[in-house]
C-alpha cells in the first residue's frame, strides 16, 4: 500500500505563507514580463523579476524610441532617449549609448536628432519618428515610378524594374522596339547601346537615370551597400553565384533583391546604362566585387546579353521648380 502524507491545516497554511515570502528579485531570472508572476514586472537591467508591474512597455526589440517624453518604453530597458538621424547602418557599432539609431540601436558616433524643417530627403528632419511627412516630397508624374528621397542627391523618379520590350514574356524580351515598359516577371531588354537606351527612354518621356542618381537608388537613404542591406548574399540578386549556370532572369524574380523604396534588380541581372555610358549593377556574370552599388562601372561595355538599361525621369517642387537632373550626368 502507498504512503500518503498527511499534514493539517494549520502546517499547510505555514507553508503557503514561506512560498508567497519568496523574493522573486533573487529567485526568477526573465527575459519579458510575461516570464514573471502576477504583481512582478522583468527589470532588464538586471534581467529579474521585480515586485510591481513597472513602466508601460512591449518587450519588443528594435522599434526605434521616440524622443518626445512620453514616459512609453518602446525599446526594452530604454525610455524616451534621443533619436539619431544622422548616423548610417554602416557605421553603427553598439555601445552602451542612449541613443537610438535609424534601426533602433544605438552607435558610438551618434548625434542626437536636433529637429529641423521637414524636407524630401528620406530623413527625419523634425524628430517626430517619421521621415518625409507632411507632404514635403513631390508625386512622381508618370503613373508606376516610385519617387526616390536620399540625402545624397535632390528627389527623382525611377522605373521599379529594368526596362522591357512590350512584346516581352518571361521566358523572351521579344522583339518590339518602341518605348519601353517596367513590369515584372517578363525578360528585360538587352542587347542594347547606351545610346538606343537613351532614345528609348525619351520615347517613354523619362530619360536614362544619371550615375548619381542610380547609386542613389540602389543605396537608399540608410546608405547600403547593396540594394538588400550591408551584408553580402550570393542568392539574394542574380549574381554569378546565384545559380549555374549563370542566365538572366525574368524581372523580379528575386523578392529580396530590392532597395528599401522598392526598386528591384539593382545589382546582378543586367547592367543597366546611364547617362554618361556607364553600366552598372553588375549582372548574371558578375561576381561579389561588382555588386555592390558604389562598384565602378566596367570599362569597354557595349550592347551584350547581359547590358539592359531602366529609366528615370526629373521631379518638380510646389513651386514648379525643377528637382531632378537629366542631360549632364553627375551633376547632382
Amino acid at each position: 500500500m502507498g504512503r500518503h502524507l498527511i499534514i493539517s491545516a494549520a502546517a499547510a497554511l505555514s507553508l503557503l505563507t514561506w512560498a508567497c515570502a519568496l523574493d522573486f528579485n533573487d529567485a526568477v531570472p526573465c527575459s519579458n514580463d510575461d516570464e514573471c508572476p502576477t504583481g512582478f514586472h522583468c527589470d532588464a537591467a538586471i534581467a529579474q523579476c521585480t515586485e510591481g508591474e513597472g513602466t508601460a512597455q512591449n518587450n519588443t526589440p528594435d522599434i526605434v524610441e521616440s524622443d518626445v517624453v512620453e514616459d512609453v518604453e518602446n525599446d526594452p530597458g530604454v525610455t524616451d532617449v534621443a533619436l539619431d538621424t544622422t548616423t548610417t547602418d554602416a557605421a553603427e557599432t553598439a555601445d552602451d549609448l542612449a541613443v537610438e539609431e535609424l534601426d533602433g540601436t544605438a552607435s558610438t558616433d551618434s548625434t542626437a536628432c536636433t529637429p529641423s524643417t521637414e524636407t524630401c530627403n528620406g530623413l527625419d528632419d523634425n524628430c517626430d519618428g517619421e521621415a518625409d511627412e507632411g507632404g514635403v516630397c513631390p508625386s512622381c508624374p508618370i503613373s508606376g515610378m516610385i519617387l526616390v528621397a536620399t540625402p545624397s542627391a535632390p528627389p527623382f523618379c525611377i522605373d521599379p524594374y529594368e526596362a522591357r520590350r512590350t512584346d516581352a514574356t518571361s521566358g523572351s524580351q521579344g522583339e518590339a522596339n518602341n518605348a519601353p515598359l517596367s513590369v515584372v516577371g517578363v525578360r528585360p531588354w538587352t542587347n542594347i547601346e547606351a545610346g538606343a537606351a537613351q532614345a528609348s527612354c525619351q520615347a517613354a518621356g523619362k530619360r536614362l537615370c544619371t550615375s548619381s542618381e542610380w547609386r542613389a537608388a540602389c543605396e537608399s537613404a540608410e546608405e547600403r551597400t547593396y540594394p538588400y542591406g550591408d551584408e553580402y548574399s550570393t542568392t539574394n540578386c542574380n549574381g554569378l553565384e546565384a545559380q549555374l549556370p549563370p542566365t538572366v532572369e525574368a524581372t523580379g524574380t528575386r523578392f529580396n533583391c530590392r532597395t528599401l523604396d522598392g526598386v528591384v534588380d539593382m545589382s546582378g541581372n543586367v547592367m543597366e546604362w546611364t547617362e554618361s555610358a556607364d553600366a552598372l549593377g553588375g549582372s548574371f556574370n558578375t561576381p561579389q566585387a561588382g555588386l555592390s552599388c558604389s562598384a565602378p562601372a566596367p570599362a569597354g561595355i557595349t550592347a551584350a546579353a547581359d547590358v539592359g538599361f531602366r529609366c528615370c525621369l526629373s521631379v518638380e517642387s510646389s513651386g514648379g521648380e525643377d528637382m531632378g537632373v537629366g542631360g549632364a550626368d553627375g551633376g547632382l
